[in-house]
């Protein structure tokens, strides 16, 4: 709101009143410069001045034409930039001081800056920066208002919107913004977590508002909990080898979810809780660090691990496999590990093939098949290399068909 001061002056005959008056009621408006030259005139009559420079107001009675004069005694300055406007009559004489001043504009989302004098109305002011006004936009100060040096203009767009909720729409006239900031100033409520569908979109004419309605389910699933791998450094396998220690096994747990729907259509899922059932069981892998023996050195060639078909066409996975010259023995005995000598106890080097190894033996090209065994006996080829491994036999005639020949031997898992 604008503020008014009012001061009143004496001359040394005439009395001074104190007076606010309305630039709308001043006729016939004369502009002169600030130069005025002083009017000298006999028996004049006596009549009421009111002279206003911007928030102020002075209440003059003087019996002469004089304005320079009249401006003097109220103590008002002017300047060559000033405009002074006189309107009267035969009873009454007005006069206005304005002063130059630059007012700030702001509309459609645009500020800018428009020169003009005080007394101008706000109306005027907007007409010189170009902003038209529809019937429904509202402006912060009154179009007839004065404008004084620290005046201010803001104009709000309105506009007639309609919102449509479930197949049912009113219309609405709302400032402009974005549709969520523009509707709170109206009486739509939502309930619980509903949204308006464009809350950010721009408000423009005849804008359509939807409403996005939100509801939540809780949901439990049974999920499994996969077990980890936990490798162990063992000297008892060679390098490159591993061997599976103890299983792993998968846990389980329940996991409820709180499910968001937006007008009955699924849209997102957030877990909010997880409870475990059953803890998962590490799976717990031996990696050999014994050095491999040299395969040059003992005329043998080994492979990574892998898997093979045996002859039954059982799929079977192995640690290595290891193909070198074989040989046949038999006649009874004792093993070096103390087991009856058989057929599928087999003789080795123990530093290359460690005792107790399950094997499964069979020619390079698979068509000869000594079948699965155990390392339990060794000797002095197979010692120094030459061999790879003596396979036990039942009679010494099928030690002489065997002889000697390259094999494939496979160190299982």
């Amino acid at each position: 709101m604008q503020n008014h001061s009012n001061r009143t002056h004496r001359t040394p005959n005439p009395f001074l009143k104190r007076s606010i008056i309305s630039t709308s009621a001043m006729m016939a408006a004369v502009i002169l410069s600030t130069s005025i030259p002083q009017t000298v005139m006999a028996a004049t009559p006596e009549r009421s001045t009111t002279v206003v420079d911007g928030p102020a107001t002075y209440q003059v009675v003087y019996n002469g034409d004089d304005t320079k004069g009249i401006l003097e005694m109220t103590g008002i300055v002017t300047s060559e930039k000033d405009r002074i406007v006189v309107n009267e009559n035969k009873d009454e004489r007005n006069i206005m001081v304005k002063r130059p001043v630059q007012i700030p504009v702001r509309a459609d989302g645009q500020s800018k800056t428009v020169s003009c004098y005080t007394g101008d109305t706000v109306a005027q002011v907007l007409a010189q920066a170009g902003v038209s006004l529809g019937s429904s936009d509202r402006v912060n100060l009154d179009l007839d208002a004065p404008i004084l040096s620290d005046t201010s203009i803001a104009v709000t767009r309105y506009y007639n919107v309609y919102l449509v909720d479930r197949g049912v729409a009113k219309a609405y006239c709302i400032p402009e913004g974005t549709v969520a900031q523009s509707m709170a100033s109206t009486d739509v409520v939502l309930q619980g977590d509903d949204v308006f569908s464009n809350a950010n979109e721009t408000v423009s004419e005849n804008l359509v508002i939807g409403v996005d309605h939100v509801s939540y389910k809780e949901v439990k699933t049974t999920e499994e909990i996969p077990y980890s791998v936990v490798k162990q450094s063992s000297d008892s396998l060679y390098q490159g080898s591993t061997q599976v220690k103890n299983r792993g096994s998968n846990g389980s747990k329940i996991v409820t979810s709180r499910q968001k729907f937006v007008n009955g259509e699924y849209v997102s899922s957030q877990v909010i809780h997880e409870e475990v059932v059953t803890k998962p069981v590490d799976e717990v892998v031996l990696v050999g660090s014994k050095a491999k023996p040299s395969a040059v050195a003992t005329g043998i060639s080994i492979t990574p691990q892998g898997s093979l078909v045996d002859a039954s066409g059982k799929s079977v996975s192995y640690s290595r496999k290891i193909v070198g010259s074989c040989t046949a023995y038999t006649g009874g005995g004792t093993t070096s590990t103390g087991r009856p000598a058989a057929v599928g106890r087999v003789a080795v080097n123990p530093n290359v093939i460690p005792y107790g190894s399950k094997l499964y033996i069979c020619s390079p090209d698979g068509k000869y098949v000594y079948g699965y065994a155990i390392a339990a006996d060794t000797g002095g080829a197979l010692m120094s290399g030459r061999v790879l491994c003596d396979l036990y036999m039942n009679s010494y005639g099928e030690c002489v068909n065997f002889g000697r020949r390259p094999m494939a031997v496979y160190v299982l898992n």
